[in-house]
């Protein structure tokens, strides 16, 4: 198993999609589910000072994702024991802590926060292949989709100037928005931790660099910064 912050390990992984973007900042790198996961940023970008207020970017681009789809998808994950929400674009945790998001009345997007390798995505890719289920197929989103973690109180700040749908506080907790953030299409979903308002931006890996640049720069003039996948806001 992998310490924390093994460089060793994570010259012999897979380069995560910021990857380019992180390394001038100092980041420490960790190999997690085959990534070079930028674990710790010391080149610190904004303000000396951090805080809860942020906004604070971070690529979660390593964690493990999947998407099934397909007129029997429905019925085969009620059928596994995955929780799942009860109509289009809302979203929910599953026992294991997985999110698991309804982008289609067929089509769904499951989202391991955990940072180990296993969880809710592999059991179920097991179970699919496995089982073999009519009509219900396996989207690969891994490598498809980046994720982008913008947590802080001023993290709707970021989305107010940039996304094309009002998700402040009509938007609901489990709400999801398929949208265009920064003329991007993007998916978004309200999901912060440990009580800190945050969201979850999904968007295609060939955009996540054009992305991540946008976002940073208003994170930056909002008084908040990039952060490492396994760091505090206020180390």
């Amino acid at each position: 198993m992998n310490t924390p912050l093994d460089h060793r390990a994570a010259l012999h992984s897979r380069r995560g999609p910021l990857h380019e973007r992180l390394a001038p900042l100092a980041a420490e790198w960790q190999s997690i589910n085959g990534y070079q996961v930028c674990a710790r940023v010391h080149g610190h970008p904004a303000s000396a000072t951090r805080n809860d207020d942020g906004p604070w970017l971070r690529c979660l681009s390593h964690r493990p994702r999947i998407g099934f789809k397909g007129r029997g998808t429905t019925d085969w994950l009620h059928s596994a024991g995955v929780m799942l929400p009860g109509t289009p674009n809302r979203w929910c945790r599953d026992a294991s802590g997985a999110v698991v998001a309804r982008l289609g009345a067929q089509d769904f997007l499951i989202f391991d926060e955990g940072d180990g390798s296993a969880g809710l995505t592999d059991t179920l890719v097991a179970r699919w292949q496995h089982d073999a289920p009519s009509g219900a197929y396996i989207v690969p989103r891994q490598h498809g989709l980046a994720c982008i973690a913008i947590d802080g109180r001023r993290a709707l700040e970021v989305l107010a100037r940039l996304c094309a749908v009002d998700v402040g506080a009509s938007f609901g907790d489990d709400a999801i928005a398929q949208t265009q953030v920064a003329l991007m299409s993007a998916v978004l979903l309200r999901a912060g931790e440990a009580g800190t308002p945050g969201y979850r931006l999904f968007v295609d890996t060939s955009l996540a660099l054009y992305c991540w640049d946008v976002l940073t720069d208003v994170a930056l003039s909002l008084d908040g910064g990039v952060v490492g996948a396994a760091q505090s806001r206020r180390d």
